[in-house]
């Protein structure tokens, strides 16, 4: 890579990737957690192998969706506002799951957490290849630049 690809990318552009990136952790953040918490969960809503395994998988059923309907919402408002909306819902979803007073809402609750999942790994990718220069694009997005400033 030529010096003046290096000059364009500047630490504005790592933080936004970084942030952005963020994004795409969502999903395998919520399936690590979800195996260590589901044995309390069980316990707590004394839930059968059924139950269980929805409660589990609801979070899938909402990131079809939230990826679905996340190209339409990009379209209309935008990458960073979508990023934005997607890390709110998760939010709000986290909130939700943690005063679940009943298993009915803490399905649902995932669900939700899903739809910001989807949403947010639709969109990251898209958001950070437009936001570094095109002369790093391939190189940011598909980590070989990060390595090689690692190594300096």
């Amino acid at each position: 890579m030529g010096n003046k690809a290096k000059s364009e990318v500047n630490g504005f552009v790592y933080f936004a990737v970084g942030v952005a990136a963020l994004g795409g952790l969502l999903f395998g953040y919520d399936t690590g957690v979800i195996s260590g918490a589901i044995l309390f969960i069980k316990n707590q809503f004394s839930l059968s192998a059924t139950m269980e395994e929805i409660v589990v998988s609801s979070v899938l059923v909402g990131a079809v969706a939230g990826a679905t309907i996340g190209g339409a919402l990009t379209g209309r408002f935008g990458r960073r506002k979508m990023i934005i909306l997607a890390g709110m819902i998760f939010t709000a979803s986290a909130i939700g799951t943690a005063l679940a007073p009943t298993v009915g809402w803490l399905i649902a609750a995932r669900m939700v957490s899903g739809i910001g999942i989807g949403i947010a790994s639709f969109i990251s990718p898209m958001y950070i290849a437009e936001l570094v220069p095109a002369k790093v694009r391939g190189g940011v997005g598909g980590g070989d630049h990060w390595f090689r400033n690692l190594s300096r």
